[in-house]
């Protein structure tokens, strides 16, 4: 039987806040919480919620006035870019 696993790695994520300008409205403490939160096999559900944990902290009013798009654009960006560094395994 195969199974997949889907992991982010914290570096990936770490820089892909970084470079998109992320998580500038959290805590120290929030920001650490968010790594916690990955492991070596996430569910979609759980990649949703770390789009939706980055998307809170972050300011979201800079990025609808600076691109003009509406703030369920700006979290669907979060959502598909986190995706986006997901990385699929197969186990048997």
């Amino acid at each position: 039987m195969v199974k997949l696993k889907k992991r982010i790695f914290r570096d990936e994520l770490r820089n892909l806040c970084i470079n998109k300008e992320w998580y500038t409205c959290g805590t120290v403490e929030q920001y650490d919480r968010l790594f916690d939160k990955l492991h070596d096999d996430m569910s979609d559900e759980e990649i949703v919620y770390i789009a939706k944990d980055i998307y809170k902290h972050s300011n979201i009013e800079r990025f609808v006035t600076e691109y003009g798009v509406s703030e369920e654009e700006v979290f669907d960006n979060v959502v598909y870019e986190v995706f986006e560094i997901v990385h699929t395994f197969v186990v048997r």
